[in-house]
């Protein structure tokens, strides 16, 4: 091949690496750009949430809502702490407080009456990384727990079920019982775990 070919061929090369470079450079200015806009969409959101989340305070006697938001205001804690006394007659409009009875029913672990259920609804709130989203939300239960006269059972909640529970009785002094829940084929099992 002829040297001017190769002189050639580079200069080529030069040019779309060059051309490449730049719109790679552009690329990204813009990509921070729209995610500084986003920062601000949401910031501005956040602002009116506010105001809509101490209008909602003491909506229901048994939930106290408490809410955290992070130092550069780009992420929001929203925390409803549920307790109440759980007996034949309790009846609640709230979906948690339904969703929580209805859980511990499927799993057969209907509370004892009188038993205090208490739990945490956990919502966090965040800036979007899609287009046309101010913001992105996750919803955890959290420090789900049944008290009654003898017993205290906590709950470990994952993804929607169960997974765990400890049992402490307390007039036994013996150590709590540790039991996992686990579906196979469809159908609960109860493992309790050793020490």
């Amino acid at each position: 091949m002829p040297p001017y070919i190769y002189r050639i061929f580079l200069v080529i090369s030069v040019a779309i690496l060059s051309c490449t470079i730049k719109n790679r450079k552009e690329l990204v200015k813009k990509s921070k750009n729209e995610y500084l806009q986003g920062d601000v969409f949401f910031k501005d959101w956040l602002k009116d949430t506010l105001k809509v989340i101490e209008s909602f305070k003491g909506e229901y006697k048994e939930k106290a809502l408490k809410y955290e938001v992070a130092e550069d205001s780009l992420q929001l804690d929203i925390l409803e702490g549920y307790q109440f006394v759980f007996n034949k007659a309790y009846k609640s409009p709230d979906k948690n407080i339904k969703y929580i009875i209805g859980l511990l029913k499927e799993y057969s672990e209907q509370p004892a009456l009188p038993s205090i259920i208490r739990f945490t609804v956990h919502h966090t709130y965040y800036p979007s990384v899609t287009e046309g989203l101010k913001n992105e939300f996750v919803e955890e239960l959290e420090d789900i727990s049944v008290k009654s006269k003898d017993t205290l059972i906590e709950y470990g909640y994952i993804r929607g079920r169960l997974s765990n529970k400890y049992v402490t009785v307390k007039s036994s002094g013996k150590p709590k019982l540790h039991c996992e829940f686990v579906w196979e084929n469809n159908k609960l099992l109860k493992k309790a775990v050793g020490d």
